[in-house]
């Protein structure tokens, strides 16, 4: 079935570490866990704090957001990102549409919602004037159309090695979910795609819905694609346990199209990902830069800001899937976990996680 969007956005990291040669800095790519990942990046050395700036616009409606924060030294006792006021943040696209970003809470700026709204084949740009005076834009990027998800699938696994640790323990079960989809053009083939879960848990104190997100990037590959399909493409694992199948999964992907200059973003940012979770494998390789500064002192600005245009299509997984004779472990709560008591609840227990049933949610 097609459904709305419901985005989440990844988030993007950085720290910094004065040196006076390349050094190493980390960024991260999550929406409710933290995955590291190193490259080289070249560092000027002065007084001026690297940004870091992470959003995007799509064809959807707004208000779109766009995060401005500073890196932090990896040698510091505290490691803290923080948002960044710039004197103007703008959106534009190629036919003179601009747009003056509303700074909501420091750092994080967004657009009207009725405000500038992504064009298939438009270009756009945005352009931060800080108030020390440096000026960066980002590299003009390309709206291309989004293709369509055309269909979600799931298999059922059992992993031995992978144990469940409840009460006396048990192996642990899950399903892997994969989904087809189309480009639906002959001139863009480049997409990235977002898996979102999200799972319902009911406790004594409260009644929450906590999402699951795609811990590295999934993007397009020549293996994938048949006549301008991609078939079979990995999303996520969803493993089975009291909490996931407590009522069920709404499992969702989106495909983002974009443009050569982000793909190879996201490229080498997978390529670092998995680089750094193997043992002989070296972490090597430049993340490209999408900004470039027009004035002020130099200073490194880093992170993404693409166009995109996005497809949805999502199912629900329900207990019903799971085969006769595996059961689902037992929702075991410790006696005075933050879960369970009265003041905090189940979202202070799970990150991102809201007590607002979404609107996709049928029970």
């Amino acid at each position: 079935m097609k459904i709305g969007t419901g985005i989440s956005t990844k988030t993007f990291s950085f720290w910094s570490r004065r040196q006076s040669i390349l050094p190493t800095f980390l960024i991260l790519i999550s929406s409710s866990c933290i995955d590291r990942i190193n490259f080289n990046v070249p560092y000027f050395v002065n007084d001026t704090q690297p940004l870091v700036v992470e959003g995007f616009i799509s064809d959807q409606p707004g208000p779109y957001t766009i995060k401005v924060t500073t890196g932090y030294d990896l040698e510091a006792k505290e490691t803290f990102r923080y948002g960044i006021s710039v004197d103007k943040l703008t959106i534009s696209d190629n036919i003179g549409t601009v747009e003056t970003l509303t700074e909501k809470s420091r750092g994080l700026y967004v657009t009207n919602s009725i405000g500038i709204r992504g064009v298939i084949g438009r270009v756009y740009t945005i352009r931060l004037e800080v108030g020390d005076g440096r000026i960066y834009e980002s590299k003009p990027d390309t709206l291309h159309a989004a293709g369509t998800v055309d269909s979600i699938y799931f298999n059922f696994r059992s992993d031995p090695t992978d144990v469940y640790v409840n009460g006396e323990g048990s192996i642990k079960h899950g399903f892997d979910v994969f989904f087809n989809a189309s480009a639906n053009s002959e001139h863009n083939f480049h997409f990235l795609w977002k898996f979102a879960g999200t799972y319902k848990v009911s406790v004594p104190c409260c009644t929450c819905w906590v999402p699951q997100y795609n811990s590295e990037p999934i993007i397009s590959s020549d293996q994938l694609i048949r006549e301008g399909h991609f078939v079979g493409v990995k999303a996520d694992y969803i493993h089975i346990t009291g909490f996931t199948f407590y009522d069920k999964v709404y499992a969702e992907v989106s495909q983002f199209s974009i443009s050569r200059q982000t793909f190879d973003f996201w490229k080498a940012i997978l390529a670092q990902k998995q680089a750094s979770n193997s043992l002989f494998q070296p972490v090597t390789g430049k993340i490209p830069s999408n900004f470039v500064q027009l004035e002020g002192e130099k200073s490194l600005l880093a992170g993404i800001f693409y166009a995109s245009a996005i497809s949805s299509n999502a199912i629900y997984i329900t207990k019903e899937d799971i085969p006769k004779g595996i059961v689902i472990p037992k929702l075991e709560l410790a006696p005075g976990s933050p879960i369970t008591t009265p003041g905090t609840g189940c979202v202070y227990v799970f990150p991102n996680s809201t007590s607002t049933k979404p609107s996709f949610w049928i029970d």
